[in-house]
């Protein structure tokens, strides 16, 4: 038995018919693609309608509105962050102060032969009796 049964030839007929269909669909007709319309912001819209009689002095606004957007957006407010973020959140290195405790006295010339080469901040004061606190107290 050579070829094909009459149920075959029907079968692949009936595929090649599916397919020439198939092929006919994929070619697009003068009115495809159907493209949805571009949303349009309102800035846009109106630069569109600015712009729309060519006159030079308007294609001059336009170009220098957006150089200076590009500008401002593009280096004005980065050095605005970079200065923030230098001026307030890096760390500045404080010289510490030397630690002053009571029973050092208050004469710094004690501290120097002790070692210790701090000199005393203006605010510290080491009273040494009752007579001293009143006596400063009454000063301020």
């Amino acid at each position: 038995m050579s070829g094909y049964t009459p149920d075959e030839k029907l079968r692949l007929q009936q595929l090649r018919e599916l397919r020439r269909r198939w092929l006919k669909d994929q070619e697009l007709s003068p009115r495809e693609p159907v493209l949805p319309p571009q949303r349009v912001s309102p800035v846009e819209r109106f630069w569109n309608k600015f712009l729309q009689d060519g006159a030079l002095w308007k294609n001059l606004i336009y170009k220098t509105y957006r150089h200076s957007i590009f500008a401002f957006t593009h280096v004005l407010i980065p050095v605005w962050i970079i200065h923030y973020y230098l001026k307030y959140h890096v760390t500045v290195s404080i010289p510490e102060a030397c630690r002053i405790f009571p029973d050092q006295g208050s004469n710094p010339l004690e501290w120097k032969e002790s070692g210790d080469s701090c000199l005393p901040s203006l605010e510290f004061y080491n009273p040494k009796s009752e007579e001293d606190i009143l006596v400063h107290s009454d000063e301020c």
